[in-house]
């Protein structure tokens, strides 16, 4: 075998091991606790300060032995809507089981032009969900949420199981329903 095709082989074996790796790093790495994130007390406490958009107020019970599904979001954001109809079909299919979804709002000043927006983007995705308007504090709380849609579950116990953020320029634009039915097995343990 000549050097020039040893070093071809080589460079395929290389360009392989790499694809494998970064391929299996995009499958896992949204599964994976990446973070020391949890929901406990104080995180929980904020939360029940924040002010709703369909008019009813989180409850201590929301949380007690669940898990907890939170999703960042902004009403301009064609990634979250298509998240919303999966937090839907969830809602409705774990409606009976220990699980809360939580959609937090940071990314809106909800002056006129905010208002109507998500008016019509409440009135598109009818969320089966607690949708509420976050805070600077509540973004630092989980990691500075810069980016959206940002989604976490949390086991019962408070513990990520899952951590994903909308990567600049990514191809993956939000959690997959299947990503997300295995974080909530986890999570729901």
């Amino acid at each position: 075998m000549h050097i020039t095709e040893m070093q071809s082989m080589l460079n395929f074996y290389a360009w392989a091991r790499t694809l494998l790796v970064s391929t299996l790093l995009f499958i896992v790495a949204p599964l994976a606790v990446a973070d020391a994130l949890t929901l406990g007390e104080a995180e929980r406490i904020q939360l029940l300060g924040l002010e709703t958009l369909q008019g009813e107020q989180l409850k201590t019970t929301d949380f007690e032995n669940k898990a907890v599904i939170i999703t960042f979001f902004a009403s301009w954001c064609p990634p979250c809507l298509d998240e919303f109809h999966d937090l839907n079909t969830i809602a409705k299919e774990y409606q009976d089981s220990a699980l809360t979804i939580i959609a937090i709002n940071v990314f809106e000043e909800f002056d006129n032009n905010d208002k109507i927006r998500m008016s019509r983007f409440l009135d598109n995705t009818q969320p089966q969900f607690s949708v509420v308007k976050g805070n600077a504090r509540v973004k630092q709380m989980f990691g500075d949420v810069q980016r959206i849609p940002t989604l976490l579950v949390f086991d019962r116990g408070g513990n990520s199981v899952m951590h994903f953020i909308h990567a600049r320029g990514a191809k993956k634009r939000s959690v997959t329903d299947s990503e997300l039915r295995i974080a909530l097995s986890r999570a729901l343990k």
